[in-house]
């Protein structure tokens, strides 16, 4: 992994459900500082949560500064041989799912690794790279009425700053409410409204009736045509 490519894993094929440049001018735009202008002392953990009615995702971007590689870096390369293996960033991207916790009305959700991606270890090592994770839950759940989604994250507290911020769900289903962060903004707890968006089907008459009449004149008509076609012949 020498050179200037990431290092790149999305189980069968998946992409990124937002890059990382997304999510830094994010930040920009609702005015929370970007993993560029983060201080060279502090790891900036910065996640987006997306609430939908069948499941919760979330896109964890991670950013070391140069003084926090010397913490970060011997749980990255395990084998100290100075590169990156897949091996190696799927181990630490289990460490950070076990570091998040989710959990909706009370109830604890399971966090599964969608896909991960790492900047080489130079790049990270100079305070100029980023790591990718993208996770998400389930719900089993839920359904129509009031819910209250609680988010955490404990991964590496003493060199870390965190943002988290909720994005307006593509369902129509789902009505954002009111979103409480602490202090530091490693947890957050998030109140929406889930409803039922019936949508219009045609009862199955309704295709079928037409397709059926077409039909049924069809073989009229070319009873009729078979039928002169006889009487001709019989001429």
């Amino acid at each position: 992994m020498n050179g200037g490519v990431s290092s790149i894993d999305y189980p069968g094929g998946s992409r990124p459900w937002f890059p990382t440049s997304f999510l830094v001018l994010f930040f920009l735009a609702i005015g929370m500082p970007s993993a560029e202008a983060h201080r060279t002392d502090e790891y900036l953990q910065a996640t987006l949560i997306d609430i939908e009615p069948r499941f919760i995702r979330l896109d964890v971007s991670l950013t070391p500064g140069i003084e926090t590689y010397s913490t970060i870096g011997p749980l990255l390369d395990r084998d100290h041989d100075g590169a990156l293996s897949p091996a190696e960033a799927a181990a630490y991207a289990e460490l950070v799912r076990r570091d998040l916790k989710l959990s909706l009305d009370g109830q604890p959700l399971e966090l599964e690794l969608q896909g991960h991606q790492f900047s080489i270890l130079t790049e990270l090592r100079d305070g100029t790279g980023s790591i990718h994770l993208e996770l998400k839950a389930q719900l089993k759940g839920g359904g129509s009425g009031d819910h209250h989604l609680s988010f955490e994250n404990h991964h590496l507290p003493p060199i870390s700053v965190y943002l988290v911020n909720a994005v307006v769900p593509d369902s129509p289903e789902i009505q954002m409410g009111q979103q409480l962060r602490s202090t530091n903004q490693n947890e957050c707890r998030i109140s929406y409204r889930q409803t039922y968006q019936q949508i219009h089907r045609r009862q199955a008459f309704e295709w079928t009736g037409p397709l059926i009449l077409a039909s049924v004149v069809a073989i009229l008509a070319g009873c009729v045509l078979w039928r002169r076609a006889r009487r001709k012949l019989s001429q």
